[in-house]
């Protein structure tokens, strides 16, 4: 039973696992990377699989991503646009609006410095979850950015938390 997420071993040497307390924080993760998230118009798109951060989860137990960094730009004409928190499960997505922003035909496009921002959920299943960012807009054929390099905009950083039910 070793390698159970979750559970620690027992001091009676019986080889049991005796279950973590409630709250109590099983791991951490932390990821930084530069990469472009580009929406065009009315559906959600997210970063790739590859470039989400990857973490093994117990059903039941909560996990919370914090996400910050990058650029938020949109075209002239988007009158709202959204940014977007997917954790992404072998069976189901749970999504998240993480911030909206409102405009309307502004000139010139709109830019905005990187925001930063805390979502949870419970994991459905035991296995990997992974942890996207996204964006959407309301305006069809307009694009939404959610950009990040090393220079000018500074990296994405994901750091996600996962804590015992």
């Amino acid at each position: 039973m070793s390698g159970v997420i979750g559970a620690v071993p027992t001091s009676s040497g019986t080889g049991r696992m005796a279950l973590l307390p409630k709250g109590t924080v099983i791991q951490v993760l932390h990821k930084q990377l530069a990469t472009t998230v580009t929406g065009n118009g009315t559906t959600a798109v997210y970063e790739s699989d590859a470039n989400g951060l990857t973490i093994s989860v117990r059903a039941g137990n909560r996990v919370t991503a914090a996400i910050s960094g990058g650029m938020q730009n949109a075209e002239t004409a988007v009158t709202q646009y959204k940014l977007l928190v997917r954790f992404k499960e072998a069976s189901a997505n749970q999504d998240f609006q993480a911030q909206a922003f409102i405009g309307g035909d502004f000139t010139p496009n709109l830019n905005l410095p990187g925001v930063g921002f805390v979502v949870g959920c419970i994991a459905a299943e035991t296995g990997d979850m992974i942890v996207q960012r996204g964006t959407i807009n309301s305006d069809a054929g307009t694009n939404t950015v959610w950009t990040s390099e090393a220079n000018n905009y500074g990296k994405i950083h994901y750091v996600v938390t996962e804590i015992q039910a």
